[in-house]
């Protein structure tokens, strides 16, 4: 008896999309970190302004 693979059900096809959707959003928040808030943003961005602030600052008086 020959098993009948031509018929695949929707289901199927919403069940593999909503799989390969799933890995994909977990590879992107793996290569882009996790969220971060308006505050985390610009706490991060005063501190490396800081930072290169006092690097130059650094260097001026070599």
């Amino acid at each position: 008896m020959k098993a009948n693979t031509s018929m695949h059900s929707e289901h199927d096809h919403a069940g593999l999309f909503s799989r390969v959707a799933h890995e994909l959003s977990a590879a992107l928040e793996w290569v882009t970190g996790p969220a971060t808030s308006e505050q985390e943003r610009v706490e991060r961005a005063m501190a490396e302004a800081k930072r290169l602030r006092y690097d130059t600052i650094a260097m001026q008086l070599q």
